[in-house]
């Protein structure tokens, strides 16, 4: 009982976190006397749920879950700042790989220290973009009258098992040592799939 009632408060500030400054951004905007000629307001593939093998566009039906709760109403509260003023687009980001910090700067360690590997059976997807292709993207989406959501991944989403072989061939390292998926059922995990429990494959 006292781990589901932590769960349900971690949930609750994930939501409120994103949920709240988005709305304040909006209302700024909506009483501005000269509005942003566009929003760019963060989302995530999380939006679209678990939806196994099914190969992601932004016109895939989401799979009704937690993380397409939490970022249909993220991308809700932002459509609020669309007019013929502000075009509002929504970035649908799956894991952003850089090479400090974010989910390489949790997975390296291990892998460096030749105990990396897959996550159960490793046949779960990882959608992922790269930082600078991420860069980029967002600037064109500013220099184009574009508007609605984008799917900010690269068109090429892979399973978990072959992520971890790249990084272990990166990294000259085996990556042969499978975690069991129960260990790394983490708040981050369970509820955002913060490249612990990659199921979408977004494209």
């Amino acid at each position: 009982m006292l781990i589901n009632a932590g769960l349900t408060s971690k949930k609750e500030r994930l939501c409120q976190s994103r949920w709240n400054i988005t709305q304040k951004l909006v209302d700024l905007i909506n009483a501005s006397d000269t509005p942003p000629s566009v929003l760019i307001s963060g989302s995530a593939t999380g939006y679209y749920g678990d939806l196994g093998e099914v190969v992601v566009t932004e016109e895939e039906p989401p799979h009704n879950e937690f993380t397409h709760k939490l970022c249909a109403r993220w991308e809700e509260i932002a459509c609020r700042a669309q007019s013929d003023k502000t075009r509002v687009c929504l970035l649908r980001t799956g894991v952003v790989l850089a090479p400090d910090g974010g989910i390489l700067g949790k997975m390296l360690p291990p892998f460096r220290l030749g105990l990396g590997g897959p996550i159960g059976s490793g046949r779960q997807y990882l959608a992922w973009i790269h930082i600078d292709d991420m860069v980029n993207g967002i600037l064109w989406l500013l220099d184009n009258e574009l508007r609605g959501p984008f799917n900010m991944v690269s068109p090429y989403p892979v399973r978990n098992e072959q992520f971890a072989h790249a990084l272990g061939h990166a990294l000259h390292r085996p990556a042969i040592f499978a975690r069991p998926r129960d260990r790394h059922s983490t708040v981050n995990g369970r509820i955002f799939s913060t490249g612990i429990r990659w199921t979408t494959r977004a494209a």
